[in-house]
């Protein structure tokens, strides 16, 4: 940028030259309308209407943000979050829909003024001064202690987390717990800064940086599936909460992440009890099959399976599938990280006898 002249104005726009090398303003930095996909042209401002409309129809089954909810609850994820313009809120959304958890909205108990100059520069300030604003947070202690899992969600300001954010790091105790990153940007793909200071914040805590989802603000309006499987597969807790299962064979060990069904959550409540045998053999070229010891109750489907998928079948058998078919189905979970060749490798050829645990 030698030889040029930068106006405050031109260096919060100049996010349109981050594909040539300029790291600039708000271009995945500061709290931009391009960040959360707001900014003031007018294909920004239909994009945060239509990600708004999309998280509203998911809002009834999983907004549960009252602290009241504490024993219906119980070991549910909570996904927790700071939005300014709209589409981290979507994502969180999405998020909480596919793991059955609880939504937590961060807000700052000022809010941050509309115009966009007056939000720039209190957020840079407040980074300038390493400050803590006060914050509004609907969580009580007895919600916390019962979670195991906490999705933590905000967009990229000034190349870090926003403020508020780092208020409820300091705030509430997450130690003991796995904390899953997600969030929106206008350039910083990688975050930034934002990971590192997240995990020395969250004092205690397991921080997976690694499986952090990050999304372009402007394309989060069109990323819902995204979110969703992402989601989907970042996480054992299903329905109940649940945790994952172990599935051993022939000394290796497995993880299955449960999926959303009552099928699971049934299967989940009979492995609290004990761990569970099944004797397997192949079928169709495609799958390992044998009978439950009990009966589970069914939501058929019309699936196409993909490697490690695991099925429940006319009610009391469970499949594992290395290859696909497509047939009616209830799903029991997914076995993480599986492809076609380690099932083959794990199961072997013939009969195999599989077990069953909660991990």
């Amino acid at each position: 940028m030698s030889g040029s002249i930068v106006t405050r104005r031109t260096f919060l726009r100049a996010s349109a030259l981050a594909a040539a090398g300029m790291v600039v303003g708000l271009a995945g930095c500061a709290p931009s309308r391009s960040t959360e996909g707001n900014s003031f042209s007018a294909s920004s401002s239909s994009s945060v209407a239509s990600v708004s409309a999309s998280a509203s129809a998911v809002s009834a089954g999983s907004s549960n943000q009252s602290s009241g909810l504490a024993n219906e609850s119980a070991r549910k994820p909570l996904v927790v979050y700071f939005s300014y313009t709209g589409n981290v809120d979507a994502m969180a959304h999405w998020i909480a829909d596919e793991v059955g958890g609880d939504l937590v909205r961060v807000t700052a108990k000022e809010a941050y003024p509309d115009d966009y100059d007056a939000t720039v520069d209190r957020a840079k300030d407040e980074q300038d001064q390493n400050a803590r604003p006060e914050i509004v947070v609907d969580l009580n202690a007895e919600r916390l202690a019962n979670c195991d899992t906490v999705f933590f969600g905000f967009p990229i300001w000034w190349y870090d987390l926003p403020m508020p954010m780092c208020t409820f790091l300091e705030d509430y105790d997450l130690s003991g717990k796995t904390v899953i990153p997600f969030f929106s940007h206008g350039g910083s793909s990688s975050g930034a800064n934002s990971l590192p200071t997240l995990e020395s914040l969250a004092k205690g805590a397991t921080v997976k940086s690694g499986d952090a989802i990050s999304i372009l603000g402007d394309n989060v309006a069109a990323s819902e599936q995204d979110v969703r499987a992402w989601a989907k597969g970042k996480t054992g807790l299903g329905a109940t909460g649940a945790s994952t299962i172990a599935m051993k064979v022939n000394g290796t060990t497995l993880t299955m992440l449960p999926a959303n069904t009552e099928a699971a959550s049934a299967l989940v409540a009979s492995l609290r009890d004990a761990p569970i045998s099944v004797d397997m053999h192949s079928y169709g070229g495609f799958e390992k099959v044998g009978a439950l010891p009990n009966e589970l109750p069914s939501s058929d489907e019309q699936i196409t399976t993909q490697p490690g998928d695991v099925m429940l079948y006319q009610g009391n058998q469970i499949t594992v599938f290395h290859g696909s078919n497509t047939w009616a189905y209830t799903p029991l979970g997914h076995l993480e990280g599986a492809t076609t060749e380690s099932l083959l490798a794990a199961f072997g050829e013939g009969d195999a006898t599989v077990e069953l645990a909660l991990q």
